[in-house]
């Protein structure tokens, strides 16, 4: 659902307002905590004067139809430094507090690496920030987070809602993902101006609350767990069998939820309960040996059975 027009002051478009300061080596660090301050952290901030820079940067990842692209680092202090590929939405998302509600706020029960946001649950400030994103072209999003001490990376692809392949491609070429966050950790460490960004950290309040970012987890079953389990009521585990093909609910399910579908919407376009197409999900997750939705989604790709032109068809 794209937001109304006037539910969100979308700041203006090409570059305008962007503020170059010729001091820019000799900016303080201290943190922002007024509205002026912060206005003053913006304008000197190297996404915003510096744009033209990160986006040469992101030409190859633009090529591959992805429209946009950040990072954020979250230290042990519980501080965001960020760099990203528009400047516009870069500035917007600090004035609406969207830092004090993005991904980087969520509590995981179960360590991720790669987060499919049409698979997470949002709520609140949450909820706006990516109804809001929509605006700016911020609508297949996809983060590669890593994890290194008391350092937290977190790696945004996001795409136009007309391009609906864009959740297929993200999982069908996460290596190209990852060589491009490769590629842009050390063209960033060559560009002195960019890097700057780094040095300019910007407090993550405590927000418990106001928005809710909830990961699927409701399978977290390995399948060594599965296998135990089944063997424990003597059942042949079909987990080491390859899986072949999908019953025609179950395809149908697959493919709604790759386009970003929830039970309930699924549910209704296919006329059955929602518990229902729980019970398919589940079954298919337990036979792929997937720990979550977003698991068997890539597990689904992998296999070419998303792409299968005959299906059985048992309910």
């Amino acid at each position: 659902m794209t937001p109304l027009r006037g539910q969100y002051r979308i700041p203006p478009k090409n570059g305008q307002n962007i503020i170059t300061n010729p001091n820019f080596n000799q900016l303080s660090t201290q943190q922002p905590k007024t509205m002026m301050e912060l206005n003053s952290y913006l304008k000197n901030h190297p996404t915003l004067i510096f744009a033209e820079d990160m986006k040469t940067i992101c030409q190859p990842l633009f090529k591959l139809g992805i429209d946009y692209f950040s990072h954020v680092m979250i230290n042990s202090q519980n501080e965001m430094t960020a760099n990203a590929s528009n400047p516009e939405y870069f500035r917007f998302y600090f004035e609406q507090g969207f830092h004090q509600s993005d991904l980087h706020t969520a509590q995981f029960d179960i360590p991720q690496r790669y987060v499919l946001w049409h698979l997470v649950k949002r709520e609140g400030k949450a909820e706006e920030l990516y109804q809001s994103g929509i605006e700016f072209g911020l609508f297949y999003i996809f983060t590669v987070i890593e994890r290194a001490g008391n350092e937290q990376n977190y790696y945004h692809f996001a795409a136009k809602s007309h391009k609906d392949y864009m959740n297929e491609f993200y999982f069908r070429h996460i290596d190209l993902l990852e060589q491009f966050i490769a590629y842009y950790k050390h063209s960033v460490l060559l560009n002195d101006r960019l890097n700057r960004a780094y040095k300019l950290p910007y407090k993550i309040n405590n927000t418990t609350g106001s928005h809710i970012i909830k990961v699927d987890f409701s399978s977290s079953l390995t399948s060594v767990t599965i296998k135990d389990y089944l063997n424990s009521i003597q059942v042949k585990s079909n987990l080491a069998q390859p899986v072949l093909e999908l019953s025609r609910r179950e395809l149908q399910c697959a493919l709604y939820l790759l386009e970003g579908k929830t039970s309930m919407e699924i549910a209704h376009l296919l006329n059955i309960s929602p518990r229902t197409v729980e019970v398919y999900f589940n079954r298919l997750k337990n036979r792929f040996g997937s720990k979550n939705k977003i698991q068997l989604v890539r597990h689904l790709i992998e296999t070419g059975l998303l792409n299968q032109t005959s299906v059985s068809f048992d309910a």
